[in-house]
Formats: structure tokens, C-alpha cells, sequence
């Protein structure tokens, strides 16, 4: 196990490059710092962690940035040798958003790692960024020989530190991947036991879900800290027991055919009473981030990002208009202004929100319960993103987009395509 060398691979805002060697290093094995553009040779590992923390500070979604390097192709070349592959967190949404996961890019529309929401009796008790401990242990169907999982026996006590983890997976892919035995994780209570609510389920992730492998148990997609305590050193105490015997697959992923992708609804993008639009007086880091990633891949656009508000009320007038500005919880005016729709100007337009439209009803019980305009009915959070293409190919731009889900994930997110009036 001394003689294994494990890659320690970190990106722009990657936060936890020690505690993954120390947990690499406590287990027998040699850690190596591997910087995403270090340019040194992959090959040459018998192991890769993707650390956690905040690639790109989780612009346009977490992992999204960080997977269209080409890194992951050269990772995707030793996963077909059978070499282990772990993301933790930020890792774990990189696996996630490359398709690298699953083997097949044609399948990571199927799982998602969306807003976390926090949910207890079917109330929403909060949003995003949560951390605490956890207990986590092994599906029950899961194949114990797995590259992560053979030396873990009952729940670990691990901490979770994410704003995006809450796993999102199809129905039929999830009984395939239990079916043939592949590694999962489930949040648990310390005597194993489950329980769907908060806190023991911590962002309301589907069947309890903390981690997801491919069938063979070679990659794995961990949203919990393992490298953070000691609890968790069995997970790397697997990979060297697993390394050290020089396993292969031991069995290729059958995967059930990827569902057919609905086609996009459309819209036009019109003043309407209750319809807000949110932009930010100060540089929007999220739109040029992506703006760049987009020049990466050969595309000559400028990206636009907004906060969409579409409010609905017993009687929406500018008074209501000017409580809901006053309380901040829609817009927060020493950074933010509200934009007259007419004035976006866009070749193409995607008016994305979160599948369970958990900003909107947590905002809406805030002003309900905070400020107490009762007179609104509902509150549906999203984002707008506006393309403007220097190029004139606006339908090539747009499938490239579409095709690659660059501005959301249809699993996790409800997305309209906006035209101008």
C-alpha cells in the first residue's frame, strides 16, 4: 500500500487539499498535490480524489465550471483502467456535472445535485449552505467489494459542509444501480436507522442519498467529509485495500436507456404586474465566469445574469410593490437594482428555477411571518441569463447550450426558453 500514489486533485477555490492527503497518508498511502493545470501526467497515479470546497466559487452551480476542463477527460481515461476515482463535495458535483460518474455522458441528466432543503412534516425549514455532523453508512444493497466501501463496516459520524447536495436521481436508474449491488450512501441515524426528515436527512436528498457509485464501485460521488475525521478514514483505508489487491471491474455498468430530454418551453419576456427582474450595480461574477467557460468551448457570447421575481398577490400595487423592496428579502438596494424588462437586451434568454421553488417558499414564509403581508399569495424565485452572440450563429450557440444544459439541469431545475417581444 506504501507504494500506491494517490492524485490530490484541486481546482481554483478548492479548499481541502491537507485534509485529504492527511486522510490519504493516515491509510498507507502517498498523497500528491495535483493542481488541475499543473500539466503533469495522470497515468502515473494509482488513485484520484477530487477535493471538495468551491470550484469557481460554485458560479452557475456548483461543479459546472470545473467539469468542462479537460482534466476530466484524462480522468475519464484511467476510470475505463479501472483506477479509483473519489469526489468529495465540490468533487462529487464535479463527477456529477462531467457525467463521469456513470460512465456514459448520456446519463448525468439523470441525477442531480440540487439547492439544499432542509425539510421536517413537509415544511421547509431552510435553504443552502448547511454543515454539521452526520451519520452515514452503506445502502443495503450496496456490493461490499466496492473501491470505497470494503473496509467500512457500520455508520460513520462524518461532518457535511455544502449548499448544493440534495441528490436528485430518477426513479429507474436508482432500482438499476441497487439492483446490480452498486455502492451508494445513505444519511442514517447512529444505530443505522432512516429517516427522511431533517436533521437526519440534512438537505433532503432522495432515499437519504450521501453518495452515489457506478455499478462496479470504482467511482464514487460523496457529498459528506470523510477526509475531515478520522470516523471516515475506513472510506480511504477501501481504496488502498482495494488498489493493493489490483482489482479491475469486475462488471461493466448496465445502465437503463437515458430518458428523452422534453423539449424546452418558450415564452416571451414581457412586463407583467408582479414580474420583478433583479440586477446587480456591481459586477456580476457569476455571468462572467460563465461568459468564459463559454469562450472556452469556442463560443463568442455575453452573458447577462438576473433575479427573476414572479409574485403573486390578492392585489398587487406599487404600496405592496414598495413593503416587499422594503424588507429585503427580495432585492437588497445598497447592491441591487430593480431593471425594466424592456431594457434587457438578449439573442437568447433562460428563465431557470430551482425544481421545488425552494427560495420562493422560504421567501414567502419570511414575509408572512417577518413582515406580515399576508395579501401574497405565492412567490416563485429564478434566475434570468441572457446570451447576447457576437458571432451571428444564434442557433448554433443555442444547441450547444441547450444540448450541453449549460445554464441549468433538467433534472434539478425548471427551465423556460425567454424571446424577445
Amino acid at each position: 500500500m506504501q507504494d500506491s500514489t494517490i492524485a490530490v486533485i484541486a481546482f481554483p477555490g478548492s479548499n481541502c487539499e491537507r485534509e485529504t492527503a492527511l486522510a490519504i497518508e493516515r491509510s498507507g498511502m502517498r498523497a500528491h498535490h495535483y493542481y488541475y493545470n499543473c500539466g503533469e501526467d495522470l497515468a502515473q497515479f494509482d488513485a484520484y480524489v477530487i477535493v471538495g470546497g468551491f470550484s469557481y466559487e460554485d458560479r452557475g452551480r456548483a461543479g459546472l465550471i470545473a467539469a468542462k476542463n479537460s482534466i476530466l477527460e484524462a480522468l475519464e481515461r484511467e476510470a475505463e483502467k479501472g483506477k479509483p476515482i473519489l469526489g468529495i463535495c465540490n468533487g462529487a458535483q464535479i463527477l456529477l456535472e462531467s457525467g463521469l460518474l456513470l460512465g456514459d455522458k448520456s446519463q448525468r441528466h439523470r441525477v442531480a445535485l440540487a439547492q439544499n432543503r432542509r425539510l421536517r412534516d413537509g415544511e421547509v425549514l431552510g435553504k443552502g449552505y448547511y454543515n454539521d455532523w452526520v451519520w452515514v453508512k452503506k445502502h443495503q444493497a450496496a456490493n461490499s467489494e466496492g473501491a470505497f466501501v470494503n473496509a467500512v463496516l457500520g455508520p460513520i459520524c462524518v461532518p457535511v459542509a455544502h449548499g448544493e447536495g440534495r441528490f436528485l436521481i430518477d426513479e429507474e436508474l436508482y432500482q438499476s444501480l441497487q439492483a446490480q449491488g452498486a455502492p451508494m450512501w445513505q444519511y442514517c441515524q447512529e444505530d443505522g436507522a432512516l429517516d427522511e426528515h431533517f436533521p437526519c436527512n440534512p438537505n433532503g436528498s432522495m432515499y437519504n442519498l450521501a453518495a452515489l457509485s457506478n455499478v462496479s464501485g470504482t467511482i464514487c460521488a460523496m457529498m459528506p467529509h470523510p477526509e475531515r475525521t478520522e470516523n471516515g478514514d475506513s472510506v480511504f483505508k477501501s481504496m488502498a485495500r482495494y488498489i493493493a489487491q489490483k482489482k479491475q471491474q469486475s462488471r461493466p455498468p448496465s445502465m437503463p436507456a437515458p430518458a428523452a430530454i422534453a423539449p424546452l418551453k418558450q415564452a416571451k419576456l414581457k412586463a407583467e404586474p408582479g414580474h420583478l427582474l433583479v440586477a446587480l450595480n456591481i459586477v456580476d461574477n457569476h455571468a462572467v465566469s460563465l461568459q468564459m467557460a463559454l469562450a472556452q468551448m469556442g463560443l463568442e457570447v455575453s452573458v447577462g445574469h438576473y433575479r427573476y421575481w414572479q409574485i403573486k398577490a390578492d392585489d398587487w400595487t406599487k404600496d405592496l410593490c414598495q413593503k416587499l423592496i422594503d424588507s429585503g428579502e427580495i432585492i437588497q438596494t445598497n447592491k441591487e437594482r430593480l431593471l425594466a424588462v424592456e431594457n434587457v437586451d438578449f439573442d437568447l434568454a433562460y428563465r431557470v428555477g430551482d425544481l421545488d421553488n425552494t427560495l420562493g417558499e422560504y421567501t414567502l414564509a419570511r414575509v408572512h411571518h417577518r413582515f406580515g403581508l399576508k395579501q401574497v399569495q405565492s412567490i416563485d424565485a429564478s434566475a434570468l441569463w441572457t446570451i447576447k452572440v457576437h458571432s451571428g450563429q444564434v442557433a448554433k450557440v443555442r444547441d450547444l447550450i441547450e444540448q450541453e444544459s449549460f445554464f441549468y439541469h433538467p433534472k434539478a431545475h425548471r427551465v423556460t426558453r425567454m424571446v424577445p417581444l
